[in-house]
């Protein structure tokens, strides 16, 4: 099934992959995928939006262009004049962000020779709400982008600027000054959220609502939420009426957010520590494990604690379907009893997979 493309640098970006498939054969193609690499039919779930639905865009900025890495060319970068992977109000500042960074001389960083100064322009976007927060990260503490902030500051709620001195090409960096509110707040389901500059948060609200649905009707007794970033499954469980939930997360501002997040929602039945995934397990009991782990996986030694842990069930999100499929079979005294896709990603090859392992 075709379908003609709405950006115009479809076929150039590497942020895209399949604009000119239909989105029905998107979800098709993703549901194929998975059932080839897990051995078993997987429903995806597709979103009710398969665009303007991004809550987050790292865009490079190098050899004076803003935007993402040329399709083929990890070392290009296409300038760009749209991107309809974010709500319209969130790209229409990205527009005005280029302009500013012209009109005030704004020297770029080279990710290659790794001199220069802006290196990334990072913009969190609310879709449902409507807000923004815009990151400007720089190579070093040169304070020369405090132009762009001025400017920015009637653009966005929250404008940050964050430095970073690594070689390394990564869009995160040490947080130096900050316009108007160091958070934003979105709206998933019946639960408000307030997440920070370094908060990880999920991608598409819509989809996000129906995974946090399908994980937390899963949830019973006592629940612990591994790698539970601003608490949005936590939440979402405690919501639903289960006895209680823990939550962990080894990032500290996401967990003051996840503090703040339960008390402005009125949940009681829930708490949340800083600490490492494996070491919050130990000496600790649950019905249910839910995990959520960055793309890299459990690894081995989180596997073999959640496995001690003994619970009745475990509810693993992933992001990694070929890690998951490599994981899967390590999960010794359990039963897979379900699987299900969650498209997050339209006009992308991405997908999340909600596995449910059940106590043999």
């Amino acid at each position: 099934m075709e379908a003609t493309p709405r950006c115009r640098h479809f076929g150039s970006c590497g942020g895209c992959a399949a604009q000119d498939t239909a989105y029905a054969g998107q979800v098709r193609r993703k549901e194929a995928a998975l059932a080839a690499l897990l051995g078993r039919p997987v429903p995806v779930e597709p979103s009710p939006h398969a665009y303007g639905y991004r809550t987050r865009m790292d865009y490079v900025f190098a050899w004076g262009k803003l935007g993402l890495r040329k399709k083929g060319d990890p070392r290009g970068v296409l300038d760009l004049e749209e991107c309809p992977l974010l709500p319209d109000r969130a790209f229409e500042i990205v527009l005005k962000v280029k302009e500013a960074i012209r009109r005030h001389g704004i020297p770029p960083y080279s990710y290659v020779s790794h001199k220069g100064y802006l290196r990334y322009v990072v913009v969190r976007a609310a879709p449902v709400t409507g807000e923004s927060m815009l990151t400007f990260l720089t190579n070093g503490d040169d304070p020369a982008v405090r132009v762009l902030l001025d400017d920015a500051e009637a653009w966005a709620e929250s404008v940050v600027w964050a430095v970073t001195e690594r070689r390394a090409d990564i869009s995160f960096g040490e947080i130096r000054e900050v316009r108007g509110r160091d958070w934003i707040e979105e709206t998933i389901g019946p639960v408000r959220y307030r997440f920070g500059p370094n908060s990880f948060f999920q991608a598409n609200p819509w989809v996000t609502e129906r995974l946090y649905a399908h994980v937390a009707d899963r949830c019973e007794g006592r629940v612990l939420d591994l790698f539970c970033g601003v608490g949005g499954i936590a939440l979402f469980a405690a919501a639903r009426g289960v006895e209680s939930v823990a939550g962990a997360d080894n990032v500290e501002e996401a967990i003051a957010f996840a503090r703040h997040n339960a008390e402005a929602n009125g949940l009681r039945n829930v708490q949340f520590d800083t600490a490492d995934a494996g070491a919050f397990l130990k000496d600790r009991s649950c019905e249910t494990l839910i995990l959520d782990p960055p793309r890299a996986g459990l690894g081995g030694k989180t596997l073999r604690r959640v496995l001690e842990s003994t619970p009745r069930r475990i509810v693993y999100v992933s992001c990694n379907p070929k890690v998951l499929a490599r994981e899967l079979p390590q999960f010794a005294g359990y039963a897979l009893a379900d699987l299900r896709g969650f498209d997050l990603f339209p006009q992308t090859p991405h997908v999340e997979v909600v596995a449910t392992f059940d106590r043999a």
